[in-house]
């Protein structure tokens, strides 16, 4: 959680050596301690590889003594000598360590903590990235593209009571909403005010409820309305007052500089990219197909998110979910 807008009082309940950011460390200290599979047959093959190598380079040295007519020590333990360099398994012994432990150690520099070498094969088995869309494939900065309200409705009016309801939520939707209209009313007086995950929210004001969220929202409480949600392109918030719809607004986000490189780098790499998003559909297969994201789903709802990812799973594939704080 990033607080953003609010001040917050903190409490230091642990010392320095219980934190976090202390057991992080350990963890990249200890991160050679979890070997990967090559890693620990290398180990088990060196056991055994190695004593035979000597024995085998002692036997070189001395047994032709027993056999050898004109035998010169100097020579055989010459030649026992070139037999252990050309069988010394320090390619595999050494280098292959060194390579994960190298791996670990670029990854640490860049930001990114591997707890074990055995992780990094575990990366490199990857073949299917889950991510969501707002904040990671885009800015997350959203703005107003247009209001459209009923001609019996007062446009002003409404927007400062949605301007209201949505001071309760820190999402970038509502910070939007705030851009465009400007100053809270304080006049307002919200009552009953509800969070519907995954909808929008529902408040009372003056009497009269107020719905604020997606079309999904209008048909949770029954409200009509003459507008077909996926011909509108960009995100779209709903407003219902008093049992009726009054109109909805548009807002806008825009894609990163660098997701477009980001998902030709995973398609290079043979990785499959599939978007997982709350916002509408029309505006996740918008972005999916400008980026070139192979499956993109939009319209869904935490659990529904879980259960895309379980299907992914099922299909004996390695995921890798990319989340953006």
């Amino acid at each position: 959680m990033i607080n953003l807008n609010t001040v917050a009082r903190v409490k230091v309940t642990t010392a320095y050596t219980d934190s976090k950011l202390s057991k992080i460390l350990e963890l990249v200290q200890n991160a050679t301690s979890q070997k990967a599979p090559t890693e620990l047959f290398i180990r088990k093959f060196a056991k055994v590889y190695t004593p035979i190598v000597v024995v085998l380079a002692i036997g070189i040295c001395l047994v032709p003594y027993f056999f050898v007519d004109n035998y010169v020590f100097n020579d055989w333990l010459y030649r026992a000598l070139v037999f252990l360099v050309i069988s010394c398994p320090c390619a595999l012994v050494i280098s292959i360590p060194l390579g994960y432990f190298g791996g670990i150690g670029a990854a640490s520099r860049n930001g990114i903590l591997f707890k074990g070498s055995n992780f990094l094969d575990a990366m490199a088995a990857i073949r299917n990235v889950v991510m969501d869309k707002t904040g990671t494939m885009t800015e997350g900065v959203f703005k107003v593209q247009e209001v459209v309200f009923g001609s019996e409705f007062d446009k002003d009016e409404i927007l400062k009571l949605v301007n209201a309801i949505e001071s309760l939520s820190t999402h970038p939707v509502a910070t939007a909403i705030h851009e465009y209209v400007g100053d809270i009313d304080s006049s307002i007086k919200l009552e009953n005010t509800q969070e519907i995950a995954g909808h929008g929210l529902k408040a009372t004001i003056n009497g009269k409820e107020l719905l604020v969220g997606n079309f999904k929202l209008m048909d949770k409480f029954g409200i009509s309305y003459d507008v077909d949600p996926s011909s509108i392109v960009y995100t779209t918030i709903a407003v219902a007052r008093d049992g009726k719809f009054v109109g909805y607004i548009t807002i806008a986000d825009s894609i990163k500089e660098d997701s477009q490189q980001t998902i030709d780098l995973l398609h290079k790499l043979n990785v499959k990219a599939t978007m997982l998003s709350g916002d509408k559909t029309t505006v996740v297969k918008f972005v999916a197909d400008k980026l070139g994201i192979d499956n993109a789903f939009g319209d869904l709802l935490p659990e529904d998110k879980v259960n895309r990812v379980k299907e992914i799973k099922a299909k004996n594939e390695t995921v890798a979910l990319w989340v953006t704080e």
